[in-house]
C-alpha cells in the first residue's frame, strides 16, 4: 500500500504544462483565488442510491435525491476549499471539501471525517475539456492519505468540464459501481462571476 505524504504543488503546473493552450474560463477556474462560480445542476439518481444513502447523509456528499435545474453556487477560497450550495426546491443542501494537490496531474479531495478521494486530471487533446478520474479512497491521517479498500463498495467516478466560452463551462460527473452500474449523475453548468 502506497502512503501519500501531503505536498503542495501548483495547480497551473499540474494540469496544463502550456499555459497558451489553457482555455480562459480554466485559468479562472482553477488558478485565481476566492473564486464565485454560480449555475444549474441536474441530479439524476438510481434505485441503486437507497443501497447507499446511509453513508452519503452521515458524509455529506451529494443529495441521494433526482431533481432537476437546482440553482448552485460554488465558492473557491485560496486554500483551496471548496463550498457547494445546492438550493433543491425543499431546501438547502451544502457540501464542503478540501483539495489537496500532491502530484503531477493529482489532487486528493478531503470530505468530512477525513474521507478523501484520490483524483486524476486529464486535459484533451484539443485542450478545451478536463476529464477527472477518481483513483480509489484514501483517509487523511495528520500529513498521509492513507489508502481504504472501499472502492468496491463505493464505486468510482468520472467528470468531464467542457469549456463553452471564456466564462462558461460545462460539468458532467458520473458515478459508477462495478455491479450495478451508474447509480448518480450531475451535470450543468457553471459561469465564473
Amino acid at each position: 500500500m502506497k502512503h501519500f505524504k501531503i505536498k503542495r504543488i501548483s495547480k497551473y503546473n499540474s494540469i496544463y504544462g502550456n499555459s497558451q493552450k489553457m482555455p480562459k474560463v480554466f485559468k479562472n477556474r482553477y488558478f485565481k483565488n476566492n473564486i464565485f462560480l454560480k449555475g444549474h445542476l441536474n441530479v439524476t439518481t438510481t434505485k441503486v442510491i437507497n443501497f447507499f444513502s446511509p453513508i452519503l447523509n452521515i458524509l455529506q456528499i451529494f443529495p441521494s435525491k433526482t431533481e432537476k435545474q437546482i440553482p448552485t453556487i460554488v465558492n473557491f477560497d485560496k486554500q483551496d476549499k471548496m463550498v457547494r450550495n445546492m438550493n433543491y426546491k425543499n431546501k438547502l443542501f451544502q457540501f464542503k471539501s478540501d483539495f489537496v494537490w500532491i502530484e503531477e496531474n493529482v489532487a486528493f479531495e478531503v470530505l468530512k471525517y477525513g474521507l478523501s478521494m484520490k483524483f486524476l486530471y486529464e486535459p484533451n487533446e484539443t485542450q478545451d475539456k478536463i476529464t477527472i478520474t477518481s483513483k480509489g479512497f484514501y483517509f487523511k491521517f495528520d500529513d498521509y492519505f492513507v489508502p481504504l479498500p472501499i472502492t468496491f463498495m463505493m464505486g468510482t467516478c468520472v467528470a468531464h468540464e467542457i469549456a463553452i466560452d471564456d466564462n462558461t463551462y460545462d460539468l458532467d460527473i458520473t458515478f459508477n459501481h462495478p455491479y450495478f452500474g451508474d447509480y448518480i449523475r450531475f451535470d450543468g453548468q457553471f459561469m465564473i462571476n
